[in-house]
């Protein structure tokens, strides 16, 4: 008998001898992988307007000229943007050198408008006030041509139009998780390798700009996107994300195939691209460089629309990425900043790479809490002291877990161990009898929770280390992770027998897929 357990002690220890070597491997195989971020250019940016023609006419020539403004979501107290589009219904020329909004500010340009022809003139911002619908009136500075002279007609405020405020601008701090796991995994399938139609139309997209890998391209293929691709939502309950080059032959998608497709193109000219996801939304960003660089992209970005827009960034360890929301703003850095009212924003990195970034199983922060229900909400404690003799709670969740096939669908396969260390490093208890867990499921879930309880009273004054170690048994990957705990009063009961029978342990784990609902 104890040779058995002798044997079985030793292939443990083989089987984690084996789990840190590939771990050490993996992590040199990341280091040699050329997996920096790389920064756009910023070159002097080249406007073009056409010169103004010189006013000679005493005669006025009358126009006729439609106005009409594209845009996605005003929230209140915050900067709107539109894009602004004049059709000249006269039978003259006619030339735009400004326009904008009231409230709002002019913007210098320089297009003619033939008769019959509709042109985009920019965009315009005007500040949101917190209401529910604001008037604003369009702007334009005109020129109407008459018996071969041009006549100077200044600037004309048209009627007033209503734009519809939907709501205020969204406050929270939500937890950014890095995802190495089965989201990593599946756009970056998505994604890489690189299709020759996905190629040509970045290419063509960024070509306006021609030269090194810049802002402009960066820009300029936004807005092919935005104004290229019709949004469609999938069917209700079913949510499927297109590849980049379906998304092109469809010319149709909703903010997933909007988000994958910005990254895959970022990518296809050189660019390091990036998807941020939370339950019921998906935006792409781009790297631009570490924080004092985002004032010159911020002035690159204006200058490009023409008109001083506020531009978002997302901050990390690398630097700072520049939001690519094309179902959610008109322009490249806009956004709605939905997704701050979000509990966890999932961050995926896009890397043709991918196959050497993925990581193991990962568990998540320890959360120490009040209560926790069967289906894995939890609410969180505001501190980590007790008395002796409470009971703790503890919360934990668990990702990038590996699956496997079957009959039934995916299956998960896990083994968690629980140990607490006294403030010298001791053990004071260790859960010797690890517990499985194994589920079988339609649906790849994308995170097991699992939560513990334990009575304090045989612990005495000090600090304390909550140790959760979990085995992936598909992929024989490890993590663990650790939290802190303080006893304030003196042991509560003096055990009689050997603690690990008094103690009243109870652990049990579940899961629950996060089911994106349609963004829009």
């Amino acid at each position: 008998m104890q040779s058995k357990i002798s044997r079985k002690n030793l292939l443990r220890a083989l089987s984690r001898l084996g789990i840190i070597a590939l771990v050490i491997i993996q992590t040199f195989q990341m280091a040699s992988a050329d997996l920096s971020p790389v920064e756009p250019a910023i070159p002097a940016y080249q406007d073009r307007f056409e010169d103004k023609p010189e006013a000679s006419s005493s005669h006025e020539p009358g126009y006729n000229i439609y106005t009409r403004v594209e845009y996605r979501t005003f929230l209140a107290r915050s900067k709107g943007a539109v894009k602004v589009y004049l059709e000249n219904r006269g039978d003259d020329d006619l030339f735009v050198y400004g326009y904008g909004l009231k409230p709002g500010g002019l913007e210098a340009t320089g297009i003619t408008v033939h008769p019959g022809e509709e042109r985009y003139l920019g965009m315009a911002t005007t500040f949101i006030p917190d209401v529910d619908s604001v008037s604003v009136r369009i702007a334009v500075s005109i020129l109407a041509k008459g018996r071969g002279r041009w006549y100077d007609y200044g600037t004309v405020y048209l009627d007033p139009m209503t734009l519809t405020v939907e709501g205020s601008v969204p406050s929270g701090n939500p937890e950014y998780i890095l995802d190495r796991g089965i989201k990593f995994e599946k756009v970056n399938d998505l994604i890489f390798p690189l299709g020759s139609d996905l190629r040509d139309e970045a290419v063509s997209a960024a070509t306006a700009y021609p030269g090194e890998y810049n802002i402009y391209q960066v820009c300029s293929i936004f807005d092919h996107v935005s104004e290229s691709i019709e949004y469609v939502s999938d069917p209700p309950e079913e949510e499927y994300w297109q590849t980049p080059t379906e998304t092109l032959h469809r010319r149709r998608g909703d903010c997933d195939d909007y988000a994958i497709l910005i990254a895959a193109m970022i990518e296809a000219i050189g660019g390091t691209g990036r998807i941020y996801l939370t339950d019921d939304h998906m935006f792409a960003a781009v790297f631009v460089g570490d924080e004092a660089r985002c004032e010159k992209v911020r002035d690159a970005v204006r200058a490009y629309y023409n008109t001083p827009l506020t531009v978002y960034f997302i901050e990390d360890e690398y630097g700072a990425w520049m939001v690519l929301d094309a179902t959610k703003s008109i322009y490249a850095g806009g956004s709605d900043l939905a997704y701050k009212a979000s509990d966890t924003v999932y961050v995926i990195d896009v890397s043709a790479n991918f196959k050497d970034m993925r990581e193991g199983i990962h568990i998540g922060r320890i959360a120490f809490c009040e209560n926790i229900t069967d289906d894995g909400s939890f609410i969180e404690r505001a501190d980590t002291r007790y008395a002796s003799g409470d009971v703790i709670l503890i919360y934990y969740d668990i990702t990038n877990f590996a699956l496997q096939g079957s009959d039934e669908g995916h299956e998960v396969w896990l083994e968690h161990s629980i140990d607490i260390l006294d403030e010298a490093g001791e053990s004071v208890f260790y859960n010797h009898e690890p517990v499985e867990f194994h589920e079988v499921d339609e649906t790849p879930p994308d995170r097991i929770w699992a939560s513990s309880s334990y009575d304090t009273s045989w612990l005495g004054k000090g600090r304390y280390r909550v140790l959760v170690t979990v085995e992936d048994l598909i992929s024989g990957k490890q993590d663990e992770a650790s939290a802190y705990f303080e006893i304030t009063t003196e042991r509560a009961v003096m055990p009689a027998i050997d603690p690990l029978l008094s103690l009243a342990v109870v652990l049990f784990v579940g899961y629950f897929v996060k089911r994106r609902k349609r963004s829009e």
